[in-house]
């Protein structure tokens, strides 16, 4: 019997990546926080959240998305401008004042512009991944480099689609492939499609948990497709044909899986850094983070060294400035804590 053909002509099933769910991520309940210091947490959080104004322009989620992509764009050139000048980098609302009041000038734009992503992002969260990502990144709730993995996993997808279309029909032309991909993306794939792209992309337990979260787009799309009752009769027929859904509920499934893994990862920093982090702006000091370190180190079982606090220290002060942010401060617990290895 052939291969599964989402699994041909494609890198090693090992090569997944940060397709799977984080290696570190584990099912723990959340952690006491008995063992932090009884310190204030301030003020409330102030910013663009809570300067939103209420006249403020309506974004469609095109419009949303073409700005949050631009700034992610214009933050990635910033953020290496800081590297090469050594300089310390901004959290996401932060960059979004800066590139707010580069493009515009005047204040009153930078506000009503600043109100417009914000209430957009409130609007679209729901039902858009994108969005929902976008809003965590700019409240400091995952960290800024999660949007790769997400954008990696829906090209990903797409080619094991594409993968699987060509091996079921090797005898059709390139164009003709290209043609049948763009009707799948744009409207339906089928159960077995889905199923093959799971089972390559994830572990087994992981791909059952997302199997079992496809199960109600399939049963939903059957029911809306099944021919009405005939008459003298009060139920549907079911449909003919294999099942299916939309592509994009589809893709929606995967992403929101890969958010709630990364979430569950980061779940323990999260909670010590929130709590360190007294202003809330996603900003803490070097000796902030020194003790996040450690209060880390004593939450997940794993030692701080003090190798590990030199190098972080080093890693920091060498913009000079005592200014770790949100991003900054997971990217290197990950890599010492927070790593399960």
């Amino acid at each position: 019997e052939d291969k599964p053909p989402a699994s041909r002509d494609l890198s090693s099933r090992d090569n997944r990546g940060s397709l799977s769910r984080p290696q570190a991520v584990q099912r723990s309940s959340p952690k006491s926080t008995s063992s932090m210091p009884s310190k204030p947490r301030g003020r409330p959080k102030q910013g663009i959240w809570s300067e939103s104004i209420a006249n403020a322009r309506e974004l469609s989620l095109k419009q949303l998305k073409d700005v949050i992509g631009e700034l992610y764009a214009a933050k990635a050139k910033y953020d290496l401008k800081c590297e090469e000048d050594q300089l310390p980098r901004e959290t996401m609302e932060e960059f979004l004042y800066t590139y707010l009041q580069q493009k515009y000038g005047l204040r009153s734009l930078v506000v009503e512009w600043g109100s417009a992503v914000v209430q957009g992002i409130r609007k679209y969260s729901a039902a858009d991944n994108d969005t929902l990502v976008f809003g965590k990144i700019l409240r400091n709730e995952i960290d800024e480099n999660f949007r790769l993995v997400q954008q990696q996993l829906k090209e990903t997808v797409k080619e094991l689609l594409r993968v699987f279309l060509k091996n079921a029909n090797p005898h059709k032309l390139e164009s003709a492939i290209a043609k049948l991909l763009s009707q799948r993306t744009t409207g339906f794939v089928t159960e077995d499609e889905c199923l093959e792209i799971v089972r390559w992309c994830y572990d087994e337990g992981d791909a059952t948990e997302v199997i079992d979260r496809l199960g109600p787009l399939f049963e939903k799309e059957q029911a809306a497709q099944a021919p009405p009752p005939s008459r003298g009769t009060r139920s549907r027929a079911p449909p003919s044909g294999p099942r299916k859904c939309k592509y994009a509920d589809f893709l929606e499934v995967l992403l929101a899986f890969q958010l709630h893994g990364v979430e569950t990862y980061m779940e323990k920093f999260t909670t010590v850094f929130q709590h360190i982090d007294s202003d809330q702006d996603g900003v803490i000091t070097m000796e902030d983070f020194k003790h996040l370190m450690e209060e880390l180190s004593q939450s997940v079982g794993r030692p701080c060294t003090a190798d590990d606090l030199e190098d972080a220290q080093e890693a920091v002060e060498r913009y000079g400035l005592e200014r770790v942010t949100f991003s900054t401060a997971i990217s290197y617990a990950s890599h010492t804590v927070l790593n399960s290895d």
